[in-house]
Formats: structure tokens, sequence, C-alpha cells
């Protein structure tokens, strides 16, 4: 069945045209695939589960969002993509990553983010939560695999 699939693969240019904006764009959403490739839902959908069935393309799932990544992107970088695509939580990322400062208290993040102190709240949590960040009661909050971090953002231009 895996052969036959790859070769309907090959000969379709839906499927061309999807794996190429994957590629393009690691953690791309759903509904941007939807919005560009100019495909329906249905036959976006249908297409998409083939071509994860055949390890074509990575699926990730969290929060009700889906994004896709080329299967060569490592699970510990999808988990980091997943946060880094996202704004709120890019600004703190890229925030705690400025090399002037070590590490950063509650009060200057949400200053410097300029979002409600309970937004940056529960985006602090999350990203401490899923071990981007740390928080240490003298230090304050620092991002975890600073070189990681960055290898990414300058890769995947985020």
């Amino acid at each position: 069945m895996k052969v036959a699939a790859r070769k309907v693969i090959k000969a379709r240019k839906d499927y061309h045209t999807l794996l190429k904006l994957v590629r393009q764009n690691p953690g791309v959403h759903y509904r941007e695939l939807l919005r560009v490739s100019g495909l329906g839902y249905g036959t976006l959908e249908r297409q998409l589960t083939l071509l994860e069935r055949l390890s074509l393309l990575r699926a990730h799932r969290a929060g009700g969002f889906t994004r896709y990544y080329n299967p060569d992107v490592s699970k510990t970088d999808i988990e980091l993509l997943f946060y880094l695509k996202q704004r709120p939580y890019r600004e703190i990322i890229r925030l705690l990553l400025d090399d002037a400062s070590d590490a950063f208290t509650f009060q200057e993040i949400v200053q410097k983010i300029g979002k409600a102190s309970s937004t940056v709240s529960v985006q602090l949590g999350r990203l401490i939560d899923h071990k981007l960040v740390s928080f240490d009661e003298k230090r304050g909050y620092t991002v975890n695999n600073k070189q990681t971090i960055k290898r990414l953002i300058s890769k995947y231009k985020v």
C-alpha cells in the first residue's frame, strides 16, 4: 500500500505543493495551509492525513491547534517551535534571550511586553511547564537552552 500511495503522491501537484509549503514554513498552521493552498477543507484534510501516514510530514497537535513539520525536524525542535510561532510566547522568549540581562523579574517582563500581568503569568507558567523558561527567586526568569532557541530562530526565521 505505501509504495502505491507514494507513486500517487509523486504524480499529484497538490501533494508537492503541500510538502513545499511545510518545508518552507515549518510549524505552519492548518488554517494557513487551507488559505495558501486553495484546497477545500476535505481535500486538504485527506491529503495531509495521507502524507502524515506515509511519514512525509509530521503533525503536532496541541491546544486545539495542528501545525505541520518536515519529518526531519526533531520532537524537541517541534516543542520549541510550537511556542516560538505564537507571538505572545515569542515576545517573552525573545526578551529573556536578551544578552544584556541575565534574568528578568516578573514586573520587568510585564512592563517590557506591555501585556496584562495575568496574561504574562499564564504564559510564563506554560513556558515553565514545558521547561523553556526557569524561575529562581533570587535571580528571576531565564530562558533555558539559549543556544538551541537562538539556532531555531535563525534557522526558521521566527
